[in-house]
């Protein structure tokens, strides 16, 4: 897991700071292992858990524990917290495994690293010319407008080497924002197609979501980091 995540640097003011972020979403037997339960199977190596957020917090605090981090959460109240276990005051603080931001979401999906600008357009235009004009009819479109892809072989790369980020893109984040609430808080592309003329729009909302929805959800961590064995 630690050797796996991507540096994200960053170069603007649009991210507080330099953030790990993983590949992939959570598997199916990572999430799984983590909670003591059997493999399904060399299927859930490659297939992203959908989990509710709590589920999602629970993960992080275990994966946390797992590698002699301060834990992230507080999972009664769902507030992040600092290396001593206070609630945290800004997203820096933050030590033990996480969700990303909304920010720090975005600022992954577009490939922004590395004091340059990924090439975000021409993914979309290869990945996503002119999708759902109107909405996906079939249950395999439908799934994947509501959700995103939950297999990894269908996942879109993007240009730094993240799966999954792209298109309608569904994924559990957290931030420190209590003004609505500070749980259960969904992060997704809101519209990526606004014309029939392949005029592009990317733009990554957020919103409440319900305790029951399921989504799948990959963990940040702060950089620099001290790498354990996994």
């Amino acid at each position: 897991m630690l050797q796996n995540l991507i540096l994200i640097q960053k170069f603007d003011d649009a991210i507080v700071s330099d953030f790990l972020i993983a590949p992939f979403p959570v598997t199916v037997n990572d999430f799984r292992g983590m909670l003591g339960l059997e493999s399904t199977g060399i299927d859930g190596d490659s297939a992203a858990q959908k989990a509710t957020w709590s589920e999602a917090i629970h993960y992080c605090n275990q994966l946390s524990l797992k590698h002699h981090l301060p834990i992230a959460y507080c999972e009664e109240t769902g507030r992040l917290l600092d290396e001593a276990g206070n609630p945290a005051s800004s997203i820096a603080a933050v030590v033990g495994f996480r969700l990303p931001t909304m920010m720090e979401w975005e600022y992954a999906a577009k490939g922004w690293v590395k004091n340059k600008v990924g090439d975000y357009d021409a993914i979309q235009r290869k990945n996503f010319r002119v999708p759902y004009l109107d909405y996906p009819t079939t249950a395999d479109d439908i799934e994947f407008f509501q959700h995103g892809f939950s297999s990894f072989e269908k996942m879109p790369l993007n240009t730094i080497g993240l799966h999954g980020l792209l298109g309608n893109a569904r994924e559990w984040y957290s931030d420190m924002e209590e003004r609505e609430g500070i749980q259960h808080k969904l992060c997704y592309w809101e519209e990526y197609v606004i014309n029939y003329d392949n005029a592009y729009s990317h733009q990554v909302k957020g919103r409440i979501a319900q305790k029951s929805d399921v989504y799948a959800f990959r963990v940040v961590l702060k950089s620099p980091a001290t790498l354990g064995e996994c």
